[in-house]
């Protein structure tokens, strides 16, 4: 059995009015890619903010190779060779830099650093490129790759820290099949190779059982369960412990009518060609989906909603019954309602509560928390 790399005991987070993390054990081994998975808000992500110095307000005590550590700092987690690639991958990149400056820029901002051997840079980062087999310019600003390709470059950026520990937060949420593989394959050279220690959070149970060698779900901030995939886990085994119940029979589909058309679209492009002669209609009574690949659907949505609501000021996307619901982790949702203004938007009397660029917290507040009790909904910032 592979030697315990990192291990977290009784680990305790709290945010104001919510416990995110209450007791958790967590335990990492060297050569292992390690699923950490659980229903939206379950803590996930708050855990991995641990692990990677970003949380410093945690309670708990945090080994590494069996020798306790302080993570009170993102540098203090870089320091021990623990290194985290967040889902929102570009509020780590400087745009305007190449991909070979943000590869290397945690050597490029070493103090007493006056010049660059642009030579050598390039040089380094084609070297992490061929190790990597990355897809990529090295020379071209980061602002212009792909989601993917930006991926691959924090992930040669942590490799050339020495990385120990990777954390790796929803890798695949906004890559194509074919990414993802590539992503798996890196994975596994990774863990065979180098016998780095990969922490995988992802919502896709059938890749967890692809790539992962064992799993932890936390529940509700707490520690669930933790075990070896083996080929006779499945995905129901894991979403019982996510739930902490046993699936029952999957209900069949509901049968409804829907009503009128309450939005419809006809040709409809942008100005910048990001959308391109969509139509869509929405009726009273039904859900919509909208589906696409990395922030496809934003471009779309953005573009459907009510022309007033892009002019800062103007309420005139409330009036029309639209309304914001923040998506929680980049972007806007958009809400749209038959009903009066009371009925039409995440907050009740919605008009009052709220103006575009103002909120009233003491007012928001009562009116959200009982909306919240009813959907047994925690704060967003949890996870």
């Amino acid at each position: 059995m592979d030697a315990v790399t990192l291990e977290a005991k009784d680990i305790c987070v709290d945010f104001p009015g919510v416990k995110a993390l209450a007791h958790v054990d967590f335990q990492l081994l060297s050569g292992e890619i390690h699923a950490l998975v659980g229903a939206n808000g379950a803590g996930k992500s708050t855990l991995m903010k641990v692990l990677a110095g970003a949380n410093p307000g945690y309670r708990g005590e945090i080994r590494l190779d069996g020798e306790a550590v302080e993570l009170r700092s993102p540098g203090s987690a870089k320091k021990l060779g623990i290194q985290i690639v967040y889902q929102e991958v570009d509020q780590a990149l400087a745009p305007a830099l190449s991909a070979a400056e943000n590869m290397l820029l945690d050597e490029l901002g070493k103090p007493g650093a006056l010049w660059v051997d642009w030579r050598a840079l390039y040089q380094q980062a084609e070297q992490l490129k061929n190790q990597l087999h990355m897809d990529v310019d090295v020379r071209m600003p980061v602002g212009r790759l792909t989601l993917a390709q930006k991926q691959m470059v924090l992930i040669a950026r942590a490799l050339h820290s020495r990385c120990r520990v990777l954390l790796l937060d929803e890798p695949t949420a906004p890559l194509s099949t074919v990414e993802t593989k590539t992503l798996f394959a890196l994975c596994r050279d990774l863990v065979k190779e180098r016998r780095i220690a990969i922490v995988f959070i992802s919502h896709r149970l059938p890749e967890v059982l692809e790539i992962c060698d064992r799993y932890t779900v936390l529940l509700g901030g707490r520690y669930a369960a933790s075990g070896p995939i083996t080929p006779k886990t499945t995905a129901d085994e894991l979403v019982a412990h996510m739930l902490g119940a046993e699936m029952g029979a999957v209900p069949s589909r509901l049968s409804r009518s829907a009503g009128g058309a309450l939005l419809s679209v006809h040709g409809l492009s942008s100005r910048d060609g990001s959308v391109r002669d969509i139509s869509l209609t929405v009726r009273r009574g039904e859900i919509v989906g909208l589906a696409g690949l990395g922030g496809k659907e934003r471009a779309v949505q953005g573009a459907v909603r009510h022309p007033a609501q892009r002019r800062r000021g103007d309420p005139a996307g409330w009036q029309a019954g639209q309304s914001p619901q923040p998506r929680g982790r980049g972007g806007t949702g958009y809400g749209i309602g038959a009903g009066g203004a009371s009925e039409r938007g995440t907050f009740p009397r919605g008009e009052r509560l709220l103006s575009p660029g103002h909120c009233q917290p003491e007012a928001v507040e009562p009116a959200v928390l009982p909306l919240r009790q009813k959907a047994g909904a925690q704060r967003p910032d949890t996870d």
